[in-house]
C-alpha cells in the first residue's frame, strides 16, 4: 500500500475502521502469532472495542494506563506469554527488577503497578516492558547500560546484541504488519487478522 493509498484509506474510513488499522499497524506481530505482546497507545477508552472485537480470538487486551487523551494497552496471548515467562533466563531478569511471581497475571498486574507511577511521574520507566514485549533480554540490557545510546541500529526496538538475528526478525514483522494492513483496507475486521 502506497502513502497515498494510505492517507485517503485513512481520511475516508470511520472511527472503528481506524481503531482496527492502528492496531494493526502496532500489533500485526502478536495479531499474526510471531510475537506475544505489544503496547499499542489508544485514544481513551478505545480499548474496550478492541477488547470486544478480539474476544473470539488468543488475543487479550488490557489497559496499563489511562490517561485523560490516551490509554497506554497492552495486547497479548496468554499461551505464548506464559511460555515465556517460565524462561529461566526471562524469570532472573525479572527477579532481578523486583518481580517476585512470574505467572502471567502477577507479572502483568505489577508491570501495570510500575507503568501507572511513571506515567504518575513519581518513578522511572519500567524498563522491563522489554522483556514482556518480547525484546531479547540482551537487548534490553544493552538499552539500560548504555541510557538508550550507543545501539547497533533502531527498529522494533534498539539493538545492541545480534543485529543479524534482529533483521531478519525486523523484517517478518514488517510482512506481518503489511499482511494485516492490506486484509484491514480490503474489508476484514481486525479479529480476521488474528491467527489462532
Amino acid at each position: 500500500m502506497t502513502a497515498e493509498t494510505m492517507i485517503a484509506y485513512l481520511t475516508e474510513i470511520d472511527e472503528r475502521k481506524r481503531l482496527d488499522y492502528q492496531t494493526s499497524y502496532h500489533c500485526a506481530p502478536v495479531l499474526t502469532g510471531m510475537k506475544a505482546s505489544n503496547l499499542v497507545m489508544l485514544p481513551r477508552d478505545r480499548w474496550r472495542l478492541l477488547q470486544a472485537e478480539l474476544y473470539q480470538t488468543q488475543i487479550l487486551c488490557i489497559p496499563l494506563c489511562r490517561g485523560e487523551m490516551k490509554d497506554a494497552v497492552l495486547l497479548y496471548r496468554y499461551d505464548m506469554l506464559d511460555q515465556m515467562l517460565s524462561a529461566p533466563e526471562i524469570r532472573t531478569f525479572l527477579a532481578y527488577f523486583g518481580y517476585t511471581s512470574f505467572d502471567v497475571p502477577s507479572v502483568i498486574l505489577e508491570l501495570k503497578r510500575r507503568y501507572q507511577a511513571y506515567a504518575g511521574e513519581e518513578t522511572v520507566f519500567p524498563h522491563e516492558m522489554g522483556i514482556i514485549l518480547n525484546y531479547p533480554v540482551a537487548d534490553v540490557e544493552g538499552f539500560i547500560k548504555h541510557h538508550g545510546e550507543n545501539y547497533i541500529f533502531c527498529g522494533y526496538w534498539k539493538v545492541y546484541h545480534n543485529p543479524e538475528e534482529a533483521r531478519v526478525l525486523f523484517n517478518r514483522y514488517d510482512k506481518a504488519r503489511e499482511w494485516a494492513l492490506n486484509q484491514i483496507a480490503k474489508g476484514a475486521s481486525l479479529s480476521d487478522t488474528a491467527a489462532d
